[in-house]
């Protein structure tokens, strides 16, 4: 995989922050938040209040206009509406800020996204024994690097930040140090 490949998997993060707990350590990015993907939550939000009304209307405006009784066909359809109204929202309230979780107490990695009001949504898990690599893709054009975890099937690839490279290698030492370290060394 080239470096160009992998940077354009991962959207630029030119601000990177670790937080220690007492399960781990969570790295945030402190960029903006992608506009593409924010008006996709909006036109989500949009569509779901649509359908909730559309909804509605049709469970308390039927019977009103018409004296017709709720029958199975506009149950189900109430229904269908139901469900995707609720699915749109939830999406709409998901949330665009990213995080790793790197849990040392089980050995995992959380990949998680927050909501404007601070929930987390878990992305992904993955267990640090499919982890076969941390690479650190320098691009010396802009002064940039990503950081990368690689596993055995070429299908894990979990871009963790995007930084200056000096900022990255102390990272890199310490995601090495406690991933791919053995626990029955210790």
């Amino acid at each position: 995989m080239s470096n160009d490949t992998i940077m354009a998997f991962c959207k630029p993060q030119p601000v990177v922050a670790v937080e220690d707990t007492y399960w781990g350590y969570l790295i945030r990015s402190h960029k903006g938040e992608s506009f593409g993907f924010i008006m996709l939550q909006s036109a989500s939000l949009v569509l779901g209040m649509v359908c909730l009304v559309m909804a509605l209307g049709v469970v308390t405006l039927t019977p009103l206009m018409f004296g017709v009784a709720l029958t199975p066909f506009r149950m189900a359809v109430v229904a269908l509406l139901g469900v995707v109204a609720a699915y749109l929202l939830w999406f709409a309230s998901r949330g665009t800020r990213t995080e790793i979780h790197i849990d040392t107490s089980i050995r995992e990695i959380h990949e998680v996204i927050r909501n404007r009001a601070g929930r987390p949504t878990i992305l992904g898990t993955h267990d640090f024994a499919k982890i076969t690599e941390i690479l650190i893709h320098r691009d010396d054009a802009n002064g940039t690097a990503l950081l990368v975890l690689q596993g055995n099937d070429t299908v894990l690839s979990i871009c963790i930040a995007m930084a200056s490279a000096p900022r990255l290698d102390v990272l890199h030492d310490r995601l090495a140090r406690d991933v791919m370290s053995d626990p029955r060394a210790s």
